[in-house]
């Protein structure tokens, strides 16, 4: 009992500890299946994780900072609220299982969980996925993956590398920090794998491999070699040896180049120039390292093509040493990627290889002629071991076996043994082989000219005319058969006509068959007189030779006279076919000429001819083009063909040129098989409807397939670019452009300026522009473009200067450039020297100008350019009438205006708009609304410009209830919704009369929110009626808009100055002062003697101020007679003013233009001078003209 007891006791202590263990290891393990509690179950495409994270810059919540980038960069965001996350400002997270928002850290505060295996406080990183091996780089301030143990930071570089290139890699200052040239992401925080170039450049791999993949071998920065080309020039090396230049060919380039057929060469790499054979393959650098094992290579390949005289065991080893260079040993090499690159280009080597690769299989000795013993004894292994020699040790044996076999009597087997002593250049023994054969050497030759115009070696044919007409080998009708075939390939004119000599020569010139010919080879080189001489002379023309000469002239665009030709076909008793037809169609199609498209229609239909394939596209080619797409639909709905990828394109164009740009998409997605051609004509029909977003995106799509853009599909794209304003896709374009290696010379260089331009990212323009290697003009006029939509006019008329060759549009862009700076008298200035050029103005730049006359109302200068007009008999069109009756508008010359508006025959809803607003501005309300009647009277549609006119002249004549019907015509009658413009016309109207509650309750009932233009005009209003209690509500409304409005606290101030409130005044006053605000200062302008003189508030700067402010004195006393307190006497109107009466001569109208509304004293003042100096004194203020004549204004003090 005690025994048992004791060991109780035992069992309950060994219990209790075994407890406690199992209890703290329960806890432990429940803790860590709370922590690993949905691990690897939730997150994005780029992290997995436990949590969200909330994005400082929006306030939203996205998964990852990758996904918030996508989402607010996304093409359909407007491109003013595109932004990314700053990662470090990260400071709240929500956990993914408990919704839980909470401060920045690994483990969840209310549930428990741990929201990410990886986590780091400095960059706010979660990721359940520590396979990435993450780390945190102090260097680099960001965390990599990778592992820590793998990777070193380079401080020179500022990037982390990989610890093999930690001694090796060439260092670059910020060689990370820079966008990949080829994709333009930034490489410093790319999540794709980057390497080092060579030439210390980094780029992605991918990128990098696709250059390659491309045949792109230099780097994008600098030029220099992107990979070690040792292993390039081996196999360049292969094609070479191959496929030596024929002789005639280098003979051409001796004599182009130097007497030793070698050509300059400047190396990217080394820097250096050196002398090398020239090759149309490849040309390689002399001074490279590696010219010693290109040379080896070069060597065992000659070798490897002789091996008569060399072991098998030598023969695999020297094939398994040259095929080692390009990656993949001989019994491999014919599934090798890079040796079909090869093979595809050289046929040659293509059909010689496989009978040398099966001599590696044998273990003894191996000659050529051995196997030829070892396979079917045929002429197709004779004819690929023929073409296998190089040298006449090769040939012998294989010829010794040819004769034994009789195979040296097939003509074809003949006329490959032919090439070969031709290409050696040894044609003296090509007579032993005439002896052995029982055909002529003539038809030898015919066989191998024949031979290779089915293997589209069409100079080589030349090659051997040359060693028939050499060695005295007869010529006959065959012989010129086959080389007229091969000039029209070659479009070789200046062979031809020496072959019609020849041909004339030996009496062949009758032979009906050549003639025909010839005439085709003259139409295809687009010779018409040749054509014509021999269809002339023809003596029994067939429909051939009639086909010839109607193709011919449509080719070169003389369409009517191929319809002539038509007819005299017929006259001639000539039935035609559906070639003839097919050519006529098609000049139907040029000519736009649908008559007579449709009755060629009616003759193929009744003379039973055939509407099918090229006769059916070009037909429904004809009806698109001539704007009858109905036509086209009945005719294809007629057809038994499916439609192919020709006929679909030639409907998804027909379909755009009919803004049906939903049925050509349509079509256009139900065609099985599309080709450049066909997404580019769906794309360009999306940006020619303004559907840029939609081209973009079909684009995108495009890129998806195996097709290759070019560059007249890129510069669409970029027009796209531009118009939406994403200068980031352009650059990702730009970056398309770089990777398949496009020709950035003249439109698809201009296009990338022009992007840049526009999207006014200046420093992109430029390097484009630097990079372009011929600059044309266009070019030089987008990047003047682009300085100018920078905003810095000096550089841009600098950058102006240098354009070597100014056309128009060079001057149009820099006149216009300082009109939009309101840099006026650089634009007469620049005006006049234009006219010094070669280069004569156009309307654009007419039209420039006069808008500078009438900003600053230089009369003389407009008149000037009207009398330009007038003597270089320009037409004046509705643009430049609009643009004249403008500016005599606003330099207050109604009366001219009107006067070129009556001459006017054409006029459009400009021109009477222009007119309408002259009238308005002079006050003249009853006039403008005339005016507006007879527009109507014509049908002419005003827009909403017109009723802004007209609504102002309503507001100058105070005629209240016209101003509410055509306020209200202008949404009932026309569709035109009201904009703050018309608003801010009926506001001034009414405040105008006095109608201030009226103007109250109008501004609460507008369905849009009043800016400060509407605000002014009830604050004006108040001020003229002295209402000072709502004067007071609209300032606050109106600081409320813009507390910095300097206006409105002046106005205000002087409502409470006529209302007698001093302090008021001083508190306005002070408070504009205590802001900081400066209130706007007044400003003049006045023309005198071809120039614009400025003047503002006691202005001391012009040369004759002692002289103006004598006159001021002296109008000073004057008015001090009729009103004793004058606080207004030194504006700048009565400066402008007072240099008009000591410059124009007596009696001559002053012009003056105010930027700001003319003060009351001032508008007194203006009316006695007018009356004391018998003087017609015309202002125009920022919001009419007054017209001051012998004490009188044509406002009648109401403005």
């Amino acid at each position: 009992m005690v025994r048992q007891n004791i060991m109780g006791d035992a069992h309950c202590n060994l219990s209790n500890g075994e407890y406690k263990l199992k209890l703290e290891l329960k806890v432990t393990g429940e803790a860590t299946e709370l922590l690993e509690k949905g691990y690897m179950q939730y997150g994005c495409p780029h992290y997995r994780r436990r949590c969200s994270i909330r994005a400082p810059c929006c306030n939203e919540i996205f998964d990852c900072r990758h996904c918030h980038n996508e989402a607010k960069n996304d093409i359909s965001v407007d491109q003013k609220h595109r932004h990314d996350m700053p990662r470090h400002q990260v400071k709240q997270v929500i956990c993914s299982l408990c919704d839980t928002e909470q401060e920045v850290q690994q483990v969840c505060v209310n549930c428990g969980v741990c929201m990410g295996k990886y986590f780091c406080e400095t960059c706010k990183l979660f990721d359940d996925d520590v396979s990435k091996k993450q780390y945190h780089c102090n260097g680099c301030g960001i965390c990599r993956i990778g592992g820590r143990e793998n990777f070193f930071h380079c401080y020179k570089c500022g990037c982390c590398y990989s610890v093999l290139l930690k001694n090796s890699h060439p260092c670059v200052e910020g060689a990370m920090h820079h966008d990949c040239p080829v994709c333009f992401e930034f490489l410093f925080e790319t999540r794709n794998d980057v390497t080092v170039m060579p030439c210390g450049h980094t780029i992605h791999k991918n990128c990098l491999k696709e250059m390659r993949d491309h045949y792109q071998y230099a780097c994008p920065l600098c030029s220099k070699s992107v990979c070690d080309m040792s292993k390039v020039w081996e196999k360049y090396d292969i094609e070479i040896a191959a496929q030596p230049m024929p002789e005639p060919y280098q003979n051409r380039l001796n004599s182009l180049f130097d007497p030793i057929g070698q050509v300059s060469i400047l190396c990217n790499d080394c820097g250096k120039s050196s002398q090398v054979q020239y090759h149309v393959v490849a040309r390689k650098c002399l001074n490279s390292a590696d010219v010693s094992r290109d040379s080896q290579s070069q060597q065992r390949l000659r070798t490897l093509l002789n091996p008569l005289a060399i072991s098998v065991v030598e023969r695999r080893e020297l094939w398994s040493s040259v095929l080692s260079s390009v990656g993949v040993l001989w019994p491999g090499m014919l599934q090798n990627e890079i040796w079909r690159e090869v093979t595809a280009k050289n046929a040659r080597m293509a059909v010689a290889i496989p009978a040398l690769l099966s001599s590696l299989s044998s273990t003894q000795k191996t000659t050529k002629i051995e196997v030829f013993n070892q396979t079917t004894r045929g002429s197709n292994c004779a004819i690929t071991l023929l073409r296998s020699c190089s040298n006449l040790r090769e040939f012998a044996p294989i010829h010794a076996r040819l004769i034994t076999t009789n195979l040296i009597r097939d003509p074809f087997t003949a006329s490959h043994a032919l090439w070969f002593f031709i290409t050696i250049k040894h044609s003296h023994h090509a007579h032993q082989i005439f002896s052995q054969t029982h055909e002529t050497e003539t038809v030898i030759c015919n066989t191998l000219m024949e031979n290779k115009l089915r293997n589209g070696a069409f100079r080589d044919v030349l090659v051997t005319y040359c060693y028939m007409v050499s060695e005295g080998v007869p010529l006959d009708a065959s012989t010129f058969h086959f080389l007229i075939h091969a000039y029209s390939r070659l479009l070789a004119f200046r062979h031809g006509t020496e072959i019609h000599g020849r041909i004339l020569k030996n009496g062949l010139g009758d032979n009906r068959s050549l003639v025909k010919n010839l005439m085709g080879l003259y139409s295809k080189c687009g010779k018409l007189d040749e054509v014509r001489q021999l269809f002339e002379v023809f003596p029994e023309r067939d429909v051939v030779s009639w086909n010839t000469m109607i193709s011919c002239n449509v080719r070169m665009g003389m369409c009517y006279e191929a319809l002539s030709l038509f007819q005299e076909m017929q006259a001639d008793g000539v039935k035609p076919d559906g070639i003839t037809m097919l050519s006529l169609v098609l000049a139907c199609a040029k000519l736009r000429d649908l008559e007579t498209g449709e009755e060629l229609h009616r003759y193929i239909e009744e003379n039973g001819l055939e509407i099918g394939g090229n006769l059916m596209n070009c037909m429904v080619d004809m009806y698109v083009k001539c704007g009858r797409m109905d036509k086209a639909l009945e005719l294809v709905g007629r057809g038994s063909s499916e439609i192919d990828v020709v006929l679909g394109t030639i409907m998804v164009g027909g379909y755009v040129k009919s803004n049906e740009i939903c049925a050509a998409r349509l079509l256009f997605d139900q065609m099985a098989e599309k080709n450049l051609i066909s997404w580019m004509t769906m794309i360009s029909g999306y940006v020619q409807g303004g559907y840029y977003k939609e081209s973009l995106e079909l684009f995108r799509q495009m890129r998806e397939t195996d097709l290759i853009p070019d560059d007249v599909l890129m510069v669409t794209v970029l027009s796209a670019c531009v118009h939406v304003g994403d200068s980031g896709l352009g650059r990702s374009i730009h970056g398309l452009v770089v990777k398949y290696g496009m020709n950035v010379e003249r439109f698809l260089g201009n296009a990338l300026i022009d992007l840049y331009a526009k999207c006014e990212r200046l420093s992109e323009a430029c390097l484009v522009f630097e990079q372009l290697p011929c600059k044309s003009v266009i070019s030089w006029n987008s990047m003047l473009d682009a300085f100018c939509r920078s905003g810095d006019v000096r550089k841009a008329r600098l950058f102006f200067n240098e354009i070597p060759e100014k056309d128009v549009v060079s001057w149009n862009t820099m006149i216009n450039c300082y009109s939009m700076s309101h840099r006026f008298g650089e634009v007469f200035g620049l005006f006049r020297k234009m006219q010094s050029s070669n280069v004569q103005p156009d309307n654009v730049t007419l039209v420039s100008v006069l808008s500078s006359c009438a900003s600053v109302a230089a009369l003389n200068h407009g008149i000037w350019v009207h009398v330009y007009i007038k003597k270089k008999h320009i037409e004046v069109d509705n643009m430049l009438g609009t643009a004249l009756i403008d500016m005599y508008g606003k330099c207050g010359s109604i009366e001219k205006a009107y006067e070129i508006f009556s001459e006017m025959t054409e006029r459009n809803v400009f021109v009477w708009t222009a007119m309408i607003a002259a009238h308005a501005m002079e006050g003249q309300a009853t006039k403008a609304i005339d005016l507006y009647t007879k527009m109507e009277a014509l049908s002419i549609k005003p827009d909403h410009v017109t009723f802004v006119a007209l609504l102002s002249a309503c507001s100058h004549g105070g005629l209240v209830n016209e101003g509410y019907r055509y306020f209200n015509k202008m949404s009932n009658v026309y569709n035109i919704v009201p904009k703050i413009q018309h608003y801010g016309c009926m506001v001034d109207l009414l405040g105008r009369v006095g109608c201030l509650d009226e103007a109250v309750k109008f501004i609460e009932n507008m369905p849009i929110k009043p800016d400060i233009s509407i605000w002014s005009s009830l604050l004006r209003a108040c001020g003229s009626h002295r209402n000072v209690t709502l004067a007071e509500k609209a300032f606050q409304q109106l600081i409320e808009i813009d507390p910095q409005s300097d206006s409105a606290y002046a106005l205000l101030s002087n409502i409470y100055e006529k209302a007698g409130r001093l302090d008021d005044v001083s508190w306005a006053r002070k408070k504009l002062h205590e802001l900081g605000v400066r209130k706007q200062p007044g400003c003049s302008l006045i023309e005198q003697d071809g120039n614009v003189h400025a003047f503002t508030a006691w202005d001391f700067s012009d040369p004759q101020s002692a002289e103006i402010y004598a006159m001021l004195d002296e109008i000073k006393r004057l008015l001090q007679k009729q009103k004793p307190e004058e606080t207004s006497a030194y504006h700048s109107e009565r400066l402008a003013v007072a240099f008009g009466l000591i410059s124009n001569p007596p009696r001559t109208p002053i012009r003056v233009v105010n930027n700001l509304q003319i003060c009351r004293d001032c508008h007194s003042a203006m009316k006695l001078i007018s009356q004391a100096y018998n003087r017609e004194i015309v202002i125009r203020d920022n919001y009419r003209f007054h017209r001051f004549v012998d004490g009188n204004c044509t406002c009648k003090d109401c403005w």
